[in-house]
């Protein structure tokens, strides 16, 4: 396939109103500049103070505050297994957080998001343990903490993947977003995917979609025949259920779509791709360190860097649309996005553009 020849240059950005897009003007490509934003934590491991062990003993528990069918779970047992350690499955509460580092379990993994005030208090309380918290928010975290995920994460990379996939893609030159814009993630994941978009494609058109809410099933289903009708060929929506009847509709009307679709659908063929994000590489690599003596602390933001947000493969049908050399320029730049040396110019935390 040739190279498609709306891959360098300007952007101009369209933004729809309630019934018909309307151009507007686009803002600047985004900088080279080193990540992460301020404000927001580094994802680059720090070691943890005196406080945590130095060293793996030779015969680790490992308990695992989760439901039975969490992925965490399992993911932690396998560990537990490969590794020799000792699996120790716990309900996830503040009680039997205590209890686990009472009986000096040497690794806590918490994957309740609502504990975060308790895993600050029993970790200060006992030194001896390491605990790895998923998505809980804790202040201050103490020496023997490492805090994965949160409001930081970064979901404007995720956006900007997306968008950067739509810009190769696309034929028409023009592509359309839908978000919920009136929550942090519904920002990041927006203004993420215009600027991944004008990086990749900075002369197509963008068609703009804020919904007020994920529940707005048939207005985002309306305003996917209708762009698709407009020629936007590429569209992408975040989670939720007024995203995907977006992505139903505009894949029943031939458009290419990134996001979650039923793979049993009759229209699936349409999808892409799609975006993940995830604990697990970084769980992994947290319970790696821990093993090689090397514990880790703090707060690590989910990203690129990470190994916690990533594309999926490609689905068959995108060879129509994507050539190897796109898949490439795609692939190159998203290292750009581990490594720190392009930024989305997307603020991580309010998912306001810079």
């Amino acid at each position: 396939m040739a190279l498609k020849p709306h891959q360098f240059g300007l952007v101009v950005v369209l933004a729809i109103a309630a019934c018909s897009p309307t151009p507007t003007q686009s803002t600047p490509a985004p900088s080279a500049t080193p990540l992460p934003a301020a404000g927001v934590s580094s994802p680059t491991p720090t070691t943890a103070p005196d406080t945590t062990p130095t060293a793996a003993p030779a015969s680790v528990r490992v308990s695992v505050l989760a439901d039975e069918s969490s992925p965490v779970r399992a993911q932690v047992q396998s560990f537990a297994a490969v590794n020799g350690w000792t699996f120790v499955p716990a309900p996830a509460s503040a009680e039997s957080l205590r209890e686990q580092a009472q009986a000096g379990v040497e690794v806590i993994v918490i994957a309740e998001p609502g504990l975060g005030p308790a895993i600050a208090e029993v970790a200060g309380e006992h030194p001896q343990s390491y605990f790895i918290a998923l998505q809980a928010e804790v202040a201050e975290p103490p020496g023997n903490v490492l805090a994965l995920g949160g409001p930081g994460d970064r979901i404007d990379q995720a956006g900007f993947i997306a968008g950067l996939v739509a810009g190769h893609a696309t034929e028409t030159e023009r592509v359309a977003v839908f978000s919920d814009t009136t929550t942090p993630t519904g920002m990041k994941y927006r203004n993420g995917f215009l600027a991944g978009v004008r990086y990749a494609c900075p002369q197509c058109q963008r068609d703009i979609i804020d919904m007020a809410g994920s529940e707005a099933t048939e207005f985002a289903s309306g305003e996917g025949a209708k762009v698709a009708a407009l020629g936007a060929d590429v569209v992408f929506a975040a989670a939720g259920q007024a995203g995907e009847a977006a992505l139903v509709a505009a894949a029943q009307n031939g458009a290419w779509v990134i996001g979650h679709r039923d793979p049993t659908a009759a229209d699936a063929e349409r999808v892409l791709t799609t975006i993940t994000l995830t604990s697990e590489a970084a769980l992994r690599s947290a319970l790696e360190a821990y093993l090689q003596g090397r514990p880790r602390s703090g707060t690590e933001s989910l990203s690129v860097a990470n190994g916690s947000l990533g594309l999926e493969p490609f689905s068959p049908a995108a060879d129509l649309v994507l050539s190897p050399l796109d898949r490439q320029e795609i692939e190159a730049t998203i290292r750009k996005l581990a490594d720190g040396s392009l930024e989305t110019g997307v603020d991580p935390v309010t998912g306001e553009e810079k």
